[in-house]
């Protein structure tokens, strides 16, 4: 396997179980935030080229037609339909005492989309 340059190998020796898991989530949650980047952009992309046709598409967000009922504010593409595990955004909120209908959305046919 091709070493990582990224990583400080002294620095993941010295460093604490929770540190190291603090980490990863962080590293996680990043490269999740690109991907999901990424996808919204392309579904802007295509949007507007169907829009550009003239064709009306359903909204592409809905998953399994599930629409979201939750939304990091911090980071809207972020959301949660409530169903499964909740997302780390969510858990680490909670676990701050924050509410988790602070993070529900009002109207779930209009999710804020950035």
């Amino acid at each position: 396997m091709e070493e990582i340059k990224l990583i400080n190998h002294k620095l993941l020796d010295t460093s604490s179980d929770q540190s190291l898991k603090s980490a990863a989530v962080f590293l996680l949650n990043t490269l999740a935030d690109r991907i999901q980047s990424r996808q919204q952009k392309g579904m802007e992309e295509i949007e507007k080229l169907a829009t550009a046709y003239g064709l009306i598409l359903p909204k592409l967000y809905v998953k399994n037609g599930v629409a979201p009922r939750y939304q990091n504010p911090s980071l809207p593409h972020q959301t949660w339909s409530g169903r499964g595990r909740p997302p780390v955004w969510l858990v680490e909120a909670e676990a701050r005492g924050e509410d988790r209908e602070k993070f529900a959305i009002k109207n779930p046919n209009n999710v804020t989309e950035s």
